[in-house]
């Protein structure tokens, strides 16, 4: 009778695991053939994406060396390009679609992009799920699939859902690590030690946790944050466990000594010792930027952070552009202070499980709120988390009322429902939104346009010009070195200095429809200084530049 009995709540889990498992398959399909559709021909004009495919590209030509010391040299003489060279993790990534379909194949290289993001939204919803249940974290799930921004951004080839999703694999992990609630129990000198959480994980997990921690920090260098979320979780998981510890008797000393004894120190280093040494290890293989400079300054925080101008569209103005409300600063902060409560409901209900994303989130605020500009796709990872905590209010409230004995499941259910309403309208301003998104991308298809970023008709024959009439170790004045580098294989500065230009380089390719990051001069000027016109079209002149 009790085997029948626990079949039928047995039978019911499954089925509703399967229900919410096809649900989730479902919207992210759905999300990855909007982003595919979203997708224009070419890439955008932006060059980070030609260093990512360079080192890519590098990594199979067996080049890698002359890329490093290449993009050094632009980095060393150039302004307005950082950095040195980026982290591997990316290229490595890419490297495989690089060699089998080539450095222009930008429409299938973004599948990689795609998967990234559908990769980040299952891992999403499963650290959300284990914390407000099947519920919140499909409708939150299902605000970020169809967010609008989001989905767009697959066109590019950068590092944020890479970053993202490898981010979010190491706090699943983390979370499978502290699933079970199960202990260890040792008595030694008269009191019973007891371990919670990571502390009760084998050195082979807590290695493979550091060595995850190792792929997201060279992805994007913002992941050293990582080490606070793994350092807050170990402190978490200690203190739960000397709680439940029974002090010997003695003198304060001795007993101190018999904390600090039982304390498992070992396991605590393991996962720090396992980054520390795969990061020194792949910083060896590959060598990359540490610490790029970005001409950050912990005084840029609070603008960042928490400004309402409209101008400057700041994190409070960009924050409900990604929820895609529309731009509105002094509801983003509103937001941002309903999320700051949620935190401190949250860690204080269920500290292992919401203090290490709270470290997360506010850390990473912290490290991208130092750079000099402000760059809208370093907050993608924040705002979802924002989102959440945001949530946490109600859902905390809900919880107590959800622990009441005399409420039924139809009540449950109601209060569960009425909690994702708001994912959920944020989800339908974003269909709304996204046929018209649809129809331009594919007029623009359609009509045969091409993003700039690449080679296109009109820089084409600038780069098979370079090409033609330049050496291989020439120095190419160019507004967008990066990209110059990758399809002609010649270094390269980037400057608006003319002096600079004509000490550095051998020859400059002047834009003829735009003075952007360009010396500007006119051809009265260049020839004046007995510069050379070596060729020409209605888009560009190549310069000779004499020597001394």
């Amino acid at each position: 009778m009790s085997e029948a009995g626990d079949a039928g709540p047995a039978r019911h889990r499954d089925r509703t695991r399967l229900i919410s498992g096809g649900m989730l398959a479902a919207v992210v399909i759905a999300a990855a053939v909007v982003a595919l559709r979203l997708h224009r021909n070419g890439h955008g004009l932006g060059d980070d994406f030609a260093l990512y495919i360079n080192q890519a590209r590098s990594l199979f030509e067996g080049n890698v060396a002359q890329v490093i010391t290449d993009n050094r040299f632009l980095w060393q003489n150039s302004v307005a390009v950082t950095p040195p060279i980026y982290p591997w993790g990316f290229p490595i990534l890419l490297s495989p679609f690089v060699h089998l379909w080539g450095i222009e194949a930008y429409d299938k290289l973004k599948v990689v992009e795609v998967a990234a993001f559908c990769v980040w939204l299952v891992l999403f919803h499963g650290i959300v799920r284990r914390r407000t249940g099947r519920v919140i974290a499909l409708a939150l799930t299902v605000a970020f699939a169809s967010a609008p921004l989001y989905l767009v951004h697959t066109d590019q080839l950068l590092t944020e859902f890479p970053h993202m999703a490898a981010t979010a694999t190491v706090i699943w992990w983390l979370d499978r690590l502290q699933r079970s609630p199960a202990t260890q129990a040792a008595t030694t000198a008269q009191w019973v030690e007891r371990r919670v959480g990571l502390l009760t994980a084998s050195t082979g997990q807590l290695v493979t946790l550091g060595l995850l921690m190792v792929a997201a920090y060279n992805i994007r260098r913002e992941s050293i944050v990582l080490l606070a979320v793994l350092a807050a979780a170990m402190v978490v998981d200690t203190v739960g466990s000397l709680s439940t510890w029974r002090f010997p008797g003695g003198s304060v000393v001795s007993r101190l000594k018999a904390l600090v004894h039982a304390i498992p120190w070992r396991r605590i280093g393991t996962p720090f010792l396992a980054f520390a040494a795969g990061a020194f290890l792949f910083q060896l293989l590959l060598p990359s930027t540490l610490i790029p400079d970005n001409g950050n300054s912990k005084r840029f925080i609070t603008e960042r952070l928490f400004s309402t101008d409209t101008k400057t569209k700041d994190y409070p103005f960009q924050l409900t552009l990604q929820l895609g409300i529309g731009p509105h600063p002094l509801l983003g902060l509103i937001l941002m202070a309903i999320a700051a409560a949620g935190v401190i409901v949250a860690c204080i209900r269920r500290p292992r499980l919401n203090i290490p994303i709270a470290v997360l989130t506010a850390c990473t605020m912290l490290v991208v709120g130092t750079h000099m500009r402000m760059v809208a796709r370093y907050y993608f990872q924040i705002t979802p988390f924002i989102a959440y905590f945001a949530l946490m209010l109600p859902i905390s409230y809900a919880e107590l009322l959800l622990g009441h004995r005399r409420l039924g499941v139809t009540t449950r259910r109601a209060l569960l429902a009425c909690l994702s309403v708001p994912a959920l309208w944020i989800a339908a301003l974003h269909v709304h939104d996204l046929p018209a998104r649809l129809r331009a991308a594919d007029r623009y298809n359609d009509s045969g346009q091409v993003q700039s970023g690449g080679v296109t008709e009109i820089s084409a024959p600038a780069f098979t010009a370079i090409e033609r009439y330049t050496d291989a170790d020439d120095v190419i004045v160019y507004y967008r070195v990066r990209t110059m580098t990758l399809y002609t294989g010649r270094r390269g500065v980037q400057t608006t200095n003319l002096d600079k230009a004509a000490r550095l380089g051998d020859y400059f390719m002047q834009n003829l429809q735009r003075e952007y990051s360009q010396p500007k001069a006119t051809e009265n000027d260049l020839l004046a200084r007995g510069w050379v016109v070596v060729w020409e079209d209605e888009n560009w002149r190549l310069w000779e530049i004499p020597s001394g």
